[in-house]
């Protein structure tokens, strides 16, 4: 039996668009001018209908996909790396794991929103992040997603109960302009504090005066009210000092 094509799943795909859905997806992911997810094209398919057009094409090699993950079509694009995260997880062969994990990072600049980098890189990144420079360098690049598939990625490490790699591109990230990082990095570290709540607090109380108020507010959803206070506090001393130190050094200039 031949394997599925792409024009087959291009096929599968268009008969489940819904302009009225497409319409509001275009808003939801700010596809105006200026905005991150500036002239992407949807057709209109939840996430449900998307996996479940993945899974009836799972088979479908890479070569066929090449075309599907770099499709203009952001659910094309998102059906495609579903399919990478399915056939990852189910092949036994470490050839072809790096096979796709390889293909994956070439073609990661289509990963061109924050749900296509969600739904990809954790699955992608599992078991390839320890002893791997590769999140660091991402961390540092000057694309919004390639820094988002760092601080995400860390959360196949989270699971295992290893924090190091989520804390060390937290630390990197934490300053950084875009909404969507401060959102992320928040995200990867109340993940860590479900599991590790003494980790995550001291990790806030080192970065009180660098860390974003959306990271904060992200990080400490699950803290109790005393507990955020007792951080918040932290935070504002960090800052008094830092204020106080400025105005010494200026007077001395002075």
């Amino acid at each position: 039996m031949s394997k599925a094509s792409a024009s087959e799943l291009r096929e599968a795909i268009q008969k489940q668009a819904n302009p009225k859905v497409a319409s509001g997806q275009q808003r939801y992911f700010k596809t105006g001018p200026g905005e991150y997810g500036d002239g992407d094209k949807f057709l209109g398919l939840n996430v449900p209908t998307q996996r479940k057009i993945a899974n009836e094409f799972i088979d479908i090699s890479l070569k066929e996909l090449q075309g599907i993950v770099s499709d203009e079509f952001h659910e094309i694009r998102s059906i495609g790396m579903i399919i990478l995260t399915e056939k990852i997880q189910s092949t036994k062969s470490q050839i072809e794991k790096d096979k796709i994990f390889n293909f994956y990072i070439q073609n990661k600049q289509f990963c061109n929103n924050w749900d296509l980098v969600d739904v990809s890189c954790t699955k992608i990144f599992d078991g390839r992040i320890v002893g791997n420079d590769l999140l660091n360098d991402l961390s540092k690049s000057e694309s919004l997603w390639d820094r988002r598939i760092s601080i995400v990625s860390t959360l196949s490490e989270i699971r295992k109960g290893n924090y190091e790699p989520t804390l060390r591109i937290s630390s990197v990230l934490l300053q950084d302009s875009q909404d969507l990082i401060h959102k992320a990095v928040g995200w990867m570290l109340r993940e860590v504090g479900k599991r590790n709540k003494k980790t995550l607090i001291d990790f806030i109380t080192k970065y009180a005066n660098k860390m974003h108020k959306t990271t904060f507010r992200y990080c400490t959803e699950r803290l109790s009210k005393a507990e955020v206070n007792k951080l918040k506090a932290a935070q504002n001393k960090e800052d008094d000092q830092n204020q106080s130190e400025d105005e010494e050094n200026q007077s001395e200039d002075e």
